[in-house]
């Protein structure tokens, strides 16, 4: 299984309704499950990001998810915080990003 780490972070909508987080972990923490992956940790950060999600999903996944992670993470539940994604791939970060 290949291993993702995904920097967040909240637009000012998003700070103000902190209370949702836990909410939108719980979500995707479901839906990578049904695509036969787990959720390793959700950490909830300060400086530059805002947390810091950290799950496995199967190497053959890795197209799939790639192309699906955005609208997963920004629709994964019904929420009134909106949350942008960038998904890179890569061997490194450089690379990557």
């Amino acid at each position: 299984m290949a291993t993702y780490i995904s920097n967040l972070k909240f637009t000012e909508q998003g700070t103000k309704a902190l209370a949702q987080t836990t909410k939108r972990a719980a979500a995707f923490k479901a839906t990578v499950k049904k695509m036969g992956g787990k959720l390793v940790n959700a950490y909830w950060t300060l400086g530059e990001y805002d947390g810091v999600l950290v799950f496995e999903a199967p190497e053959e996944e890795v197209p799939h998810i790639l192309r699906d992670l955005p609208a997963l993470m920004t629709s994964v539940a019904t929420l009134r915080v909106p949350l942008k994604v960038d998904v890179g791939h890569g061997p490194n970060w450089e690379q990557a990003h």
